[in-house]
């Protein structure tokens, strides 16, 4: 499994309206072949730390798939109205996941 980290530094002001619309996409993410999860992570104190998106896929073939679908054009189209509502470039890395155990409710 791969775990696609996102690292937004989003202004405070901002933070609901880019996790809205991050959470529009959602349910149909979840249709896509070889996805596995997704969280969105909002720091305590938006100020101290920025907010985190992790989206886990089956392998990479799968996340490179859904890079070239319809899903992916639809969810990015009109991500530019949002530049206001960052203060420093996101950052990108993925990861192998080696151990997974799942989240408690």
């Amino acid at each position: 499994m791969l775990a696609m980290i996102n690292q937004l530094s989003i202004k405070s002001e901002f933070v609901e309206k880019v996790e809205t619309a991050f959470l529009k996409h959602m349910e149909s993410l979840a249709e896509e072949p070889g996805f596995c999860g997704f969280r969105f992570l909002r720091a305590l104190s938006p100020d101290e730390s920025p907010c985190i998106v992790e989206v886990f896929w089956r392998d990479l073939p799968a996340f490179e798939a859904w890079k070239q679908s319809d899903h992916f054009r639809e969810s990015h189209q009109g991500m530019g109205q949002y530049r206001e509502a960052f203060y420093a470039p996101p950052k990108f890395a993925h990861f192998s996941v080696s151990k997974d155990i799942p989240l408690k409710s």
